[in-house]
């Protein structure tokens, strides 16, 4: 009897470890952040409380600071259950059964709040979406699995009867002969936004796993073929890049023009309409009366922006709104109107009461920046009607950069990307892994902020060396580090002049208190060269045939490479020319035989590090199919294999990655990377780490580089920050556990 038990316990125990290692929920959620469901700063919770509210986003119609939203409550729940809090997600389960509705024996989780973004995104209070539903399942079916209790199994099956609801009888399932749509938005016309429906699918595949319902399974593998049939859809080529992008959803936005008021003046704005002309005849009117409920309904064919955070526009009035000066972080009030794909020309009339002298213009944007229509004119304190005409030179403009094609929203790119690649492999489709392949190099052009599965930081607190915002006014090219006898001697090209700049040398016995020595060989050893074009490399310590130790400077200057040379850091000398080199980042290292071994980054082909010595053609590895803004590479050893750590700027991040060569020759890095984020990098690069340098003394590594950090107040300066070995040698040891490494030859 006590064999039987412990057989069928460890057949328990081996069963629910297959099942897990198959679940598809986890592979998204756990360790995903998802940041961009934001919890308001307002709203306190406890450790083990569910985060269950968020800050309105637009089209949310509420004027609280923040909504429930059971989306939030059972990602939290969810993601809960995967970092082994029990607590907060059965606390978030609770939340959701105590806002939950039935539809015959369907469990559903509406929303108490009108959501219309954008037409033809219309859904008001009560509405449900199968990302919710989706999520929802995930987590009682997860929850039964934690605990074993069947309450949660039970509820789970209340919740997989929504999925046989057709939106028309207020479900979110589009059933078709053969496959099926899970919408996370159910209008009446079909969305399909992308990573709702997918979360959805996977969903419903956890559930399968767990009870083996067969219907279930079914309905998952008619989503799939769904998927099959109208990927291409989701599919834009970046022109500029040639990476597959991956749309949001399948809407194209309703063609509307955006006006805004904006200047240092008071109004109350009663009225706005609109006058659709062709051929100087009025083909269509539209009018909207501020004030009322729906004034910032973009259901109408005019309504406002009105989000307090970002707009001047005050809250409802009896007679309208008033426009106020700088309480949004815009400091605008605008307003949109649906323009008509035939209209020649458009007017709009303002009705208003001027409320103080100081002016008020209106603009219009026309996709890339705003233009001035006119000034708000009339007596003070008096309804005053105004007429603008907008001409038919500028309609077109607007109407070129009206939306032709559905929406590629770049912070869902990643979830996009996972989702796919989840499904294709949960579902063993060749179709949807073939895209899900070409759609890898996406996830590139994701915000930092909006990234998700952000690697841990290799890199301590950093430690600023020298201060350069005096000297260096316009920043540094190049940062090289050596060390003789006792002393340390760090080399930076400073840029002292838009047009020119000078080599300037650090020194001292520690390493964190470097002092000034001033420039050297000023542009008179390098006269015949554009020193504001040139890119210093590394500072070597080389040797001669007899032995007699003495440094190598290498630098690009017009495309080509030199080097001079010294036994003293205080006389250079002998400077010759070594080759032609299209160089934008540069690192020497010595190679038997009198020649070195020179890993670049090619100044006209940015995606792509260089590798060759003095005697052989260059052997190259494309870093990324994305476009690269700029690419920045050090070199060192650690532990006996050699590393190279790069920094690339893509199209809306800064990374930093981790190449390793093995043993075998090559270097790879396709396992581990990226291996840095940089937070702060959203839109500019002027927070980001450059000129980077690694640095060992002791079995101790280090970063050095430069930076500016405005958003932290920290000056432009020198930065050395310490490694975290045991973090850096955990991801060397993983890199080279992959078999096969293909990626840079040795020489």
């Amino acid at each position: 009897m006590k064999n039987s038990l412990l057989l069928l316990l460890i057949y328990i125990i081996s069963y629910k470890s297959l099942v897990a290692s198959n679940f598809a929920l986890p592979q998204f959620y756990k360790n995903n952040p998802y940041s961009y469901l934001v919890t308001p700063k307002k709203k306190k919770v406890l450790p083990n409380e569910c985060d269950s509210y968020t800050k309105p986003i637009f089209g949310v119609k509420t004027h609280k600071d923040y909504v429930y939203s059971p989306t939030k409550a059972a990602t939290d729940g969810l993601i809960s259950i995967f970092e082994d809090k029990k607590e907060k997600a059965i606390h978030c389960s609770e939340i959701l059964l105590k806002n939950s509705t039935s539809i015959k024996d369907a469990l559903f989780f509406p929303f108490e709040f009108d959501f219309i973004p954008y037409m033809p995104i219309n859904l008001r209070k009560g509405w449900v979406s199968g990302i919710t539903q989706g999520l929802s399942l995930g987590l009682f079916t997860h929850l039964y699995v934690k605990t074993g209790e069947k309450k949660y199994l039970k509820i789970a099956k209340k919740i997989f009867e929504s999925y046989r609801i057709p939106i028309e009888k207020g479900g979110f399932v589009r059933l078709y002969s053969d496959s099926a749509l899970f919408e996370e938005y159910p209008t009446k016309e079909l969305n399909g936004v992308f990573n709702g429906s997918a979360i959805a699918a996977i969903a419903l595949w956890d559930y399968y796993l767990v009870t083996k319902d067969e219907e279930a399974k079914g309905l998952f593998f008619k989503y799939v073929k769904w998927i099959e049939d109208n990927i291409s859809r989701y599919e834009k080529l970046d022109e500029k890049t040639g990476v597959l992008l991956s749309y949001y959803s399948l809407v194209i936005k309703r063609p509307e023009i955006l006006f805004r008021f904006f200047g240092e003046g008071l109004a109350l704005i009663e009225n706005i309409s609109s006058f659709c002309l062709r051929n100087n005849e009025t083909i269509n009117q539209f009018s909207l009366k501020l004030g009322t409920k729906r004034d910032d309904d973009s259901e109408e064919p005019i309504y406002i922006f009105s989000a307090k955070e970002y707009t001047n526009w005050s809250k409802r009035l009896k007679n309208g709104r008033i426009i106020n000066q700088n309480i949004g972080e815009y400091n605008h009030s605008p307003f949109y109107t649906y323009l008509d794909p035939s209209c020649d020309e458009i007017e709009i009339e303002i009705k208003f009461k001027r409320l103080s002298e100081k002016s008020i213009q209106l603009q219009v944007y026309d996709g890339k920046e705003y233009h001035l229509v006119g000034e708000l004119k009339g007596e003070l304190n008096k309804s005053n009607v105004n007429k603008f005409h907008i001409k038919k030179e500028l309609v077109d403009n607007v109407k070129t950069n009206l939306p032709k094609n559905p929406i590629v929203e770049h912070k869902y790119l990643d979830d996009n990307y996972l989702l796919l690649k989840i499904i294709a492999e949960t579902s063993n489709s060749e179709i949807l892994l073939k895209h899900a392949k070409m759609w890898r190099e996406s996830t590139y052009f994701v915000p930092s902020e909006f990234y998700n599965n952000p690697p841990v930081d290799i890199l301590k607190e950093s430690e600023i060396i020298f201060d350069t915002k005096k000297s260096c006014k316009y920043g540094i090219n190049g940062i090289s580090l050596i060390k003789q006898d006792k002393f340390y001697y760090l080399l930076y090209n400073c840029q002292i002049e838009e047009r020119e700049s000078r080599l300037s040398l650090l020194f001292g016995t520690n390493i964190k208190m470097l002092k000034e020595a001033g420039y050297i060989f000023n542009s008179e050893l390098i006269n015949n060269h554009r020193i504001n074009k040139t890119k210093f490399g590394y500072l070597l310590n080389d040797f001669t045939e007899e032995n007699r130790p003495f440094l190598s400077l290498f630098f690009i200057s017009d495309s080509e490479l030199f080097q001079v040379i010294t036994n003293n850091i205080w006389q250079w000398e002998n400077m010759r020319k070594i080759s032609k080199l299209n160089a934008e980042s540069l690192v020497v290292i010595p190679n038997p035989n009198n020649d070195y071994k020179i890993i670049y980054v090619d100044s006209e082909e940015r995606n792509k590090i260089k590798i060759k010595t003095l005697k052989s053609e260059p052997v190259s590895i494309i870093i990324e199919k994305a476009y690269l803004k700029f690419t920045d590479i050090a070199y060192g050893k650690v532990a006996g294999k050699e590393v190279l750590i790069v920094r690339k700027d893509l199209p809306n991040r800064s990374d930093i990655d981790l190449y390793v060569d093995c043993e075998n020759g090559k270097f790879s890095g396709d396992k581990v990377n990226p291996i840095i984020i940089e937070k702060d990098y959203i839109e500019k690069s002027d927070s980001i780490k450059e000129n980077l340098f690694f640095y060992s003394e002791n079995d101790e590594y280090y970063l050095l580089f430069s930076g500016r950090f405005p958003k932290h107040n920290i000056p432009n300066g020198l930065y050395i920050s310490k490694i975290k070995g045991n973090v850096l040698s955990n991801l060397i040891q993983n890199e080279c556990q992959k078999k096969d490494s293909t990626l840079l030859e040795r020489f």
